[in-house]
């Protein structure tokens, strides 16, 4: 019995060494490279002519899932990453996507990261003009975050991008190293949003959907039918859906 535990207590120590090695390597690494005033721009909110209703309507869908954390926190389900999708392309969710993070970040203590799952058509180039040589694909692979991610001046949110699969590569990700992967930033963030593909672009938001705590969909009124926008939440997880946004900025 007294080897069992002596061989027990080695092993605890072991990981234990292993932790502070990592955490001790992650100290070391340089913080994430500032961006840009320009991509700046790709968030309404900081501008000063954003009208009002849009940072009404912000708070508003901070405040809902802030109480839904709260709610499944107290039922003992950690609720930090967020998936933003739609069911089309040109619905908005990477507008939504960029500004709830935004949002989420000025609360007080709030540390947000914002990753673009979308590399067979990568959305954050797009929307702040800002590169990303690497991103969300090379972290799966091993790369520490903090030398992918860029972050926003004075503030703490963080953005990532997302590198293009290779050639021959069929999957777009793992999305196994993706779900563990979420699993460990819980260390560094209090909020993930996941800005991920549309659902007609494949099954791609339906399995980042089982993997992120919570999901929401952005709608473009008049771009879907109803009955066929209730078909398409049948391949969710209806629980873990925090709510449906009907933006109508595409």
């Amino acid at each position: 019995m007294s080897s069992v535990v002596t061989a027990s207590s080695a092993v605890t120590s072991l990981l234990e060494l292993q932790q502070q090695i990592d955490q001790d390597k992650r100290q070391s690494l340089p913080p994430p490279e500032p961006l840009s005033p320009a991509p700046l721009k790709a968030f309404l909110l900081l501008r000063k002519e954003a009208p009002e209703r849009y940072l009404g309507q912000f708070r508003q869908l901070r405040g809902r899932l802030m109480r839904r954390r709260d709610a499944e926190q107290a039922a003992g389900r950690p609720m930090r990453s967020v998936l933003v999708t739609s069911p089309t392309p040109g619905d908005g969710k990477t507008f939504v996507s960029l500004n709830l993070a935004l949002m989420l970040a000025v609360a007080p203590g709030s540390r947000v990261l914002l990753a673009d799952l979308h590399p067979r058509r990568p959305s954050f180039e797009d929307a702040t003009g800002a590169s990303f040589p690497r991103g969300v694909r090379d972290v799966l692979r091993g790369l520490d975050w903090r030398r992918a991610a860029r972050q926003v001046p004075h503030m703490d949110l963080f953005l990532m991008g997302v590198t293009p699969p290779g050639a021959g590569e069929l999957d777009p990700l793992d999305y196994t190293a993706l779900g563990a992967w979420l699993q460990r930033l819980g260390a560094d963030f209090d909020w993930i949003v996941l800005d991920g593909p549309d659902c007609a672009a494949g099954p791609d938001a339906e399995l980042i959907s089982h993997l992120a705590d919570a999901t929401v969909l952005v709608v473009r009124p008049g771009a879907v039918r109803f009955d066929l926008l209730d078909s398409l939440l049948d391949n969710f997880d209806r629980a873990r859906l925090a709510g449906v946004v009907f933006n109508g900025r595409a």
